[in-house]
């Protein structure tokens, strides 16, 4: 049989779609300087740096609203601006307006490993109940046996035993278990911990050329990579 392929979903799979733009519109409005897009998105690069090994869980729409009340003050100080507890709520209001989005690689590679036989699966970090039906509505829920995230688990990468709490069963049947994700730390590390094969995606040439491990730039790329 031929081997499992796990994805990671964010920043792998599905990204959210004009985040920058939002947020230079906020701060043109709200302090009258347009923020080149570039400084916005190293800027979220740092946040995220700084938060993945502290994944948030919320039980509450007020839990979540303070939660990104918070996330946006500190996106603001990063960006070199105080904002009021009231602007960072509009902030995120408006951040809202930001759709899901998938790859321009995702789909048609996702259906061609399907079709040579591979099984397909996600295991990832996420906040909410939500991940099922963003994937659902990008249209590639399709093409997984199993979608697995963190709030289901209550566990989170980097922990390695998110992984066993799910391949268990699988680790019997598969020769070989790929796990796909776009950050060495949570990804890549914790896989290897668990026994599987990992690979990272690379699309913003991140990383070194020469990193320890497998590394691709696209999904594309991937089944050259498989045994």
């Amino acid at each position: 049989m031929k081997p499992l392929i796990v994805f990671d979903s964010y920043r792998t799979l599905i990204f959210k779609r004009g985040l920058d733009r939002l947020v230079q519109q906020f701060f043109a409005a709200h302090r009258k300087i347009k923020i080149p897009l570039s400084y916005i998105n190293q800027t979220y690069q740092v946040l995220y740096e700084r938060h993945k090994l502290t994944h948030p869980r919320w039980s509450s729409e007020a839990e979540r609203r303070k939660y990104y009340r918070n996330y946006n003050g500190e996106l603001a100080a990063t960006l070199g601006f105080q904002i009021s507890e009231t602007e960072a709520d509009a902030l995120n209001d408006l951040l809202k307006k930001s759709s899901w989005a998938v790859y321009p690689d995702v789909k048609k590679t996702l259906q061609k490993l399907q079709r040579d036989g591979y099984t397909l699966g996600v295991l990832s970090n996420w906040a909410a109940d939500t991940l099922e039906d963003i994937l659902e509505k990008l249209g590639v829920k399709k093409f997984f046996r199993f979608i697995y995230s963190s709030h289901d688990l209550k566990l989170d990468k980097p922990d390695p035993r998110i992984f066993s709490a799910v391949l268990r069963k699988q680790r019997s049947q598969y020769s070989k278990i790929y796990y796909v994700g776009d950050d060495y730390e949570t990804d890549i590390l914790p896989a290897r911990k668990a026994g599987l094969e990992p690979i990272l995606i690379d699309r913003q040439n991140f990383y070194p050329a020469k990193i320890d491990g497998l590394k691709i730039k696209s999904l594309k790329q991937i089944e050259k990579q498989l045994d």
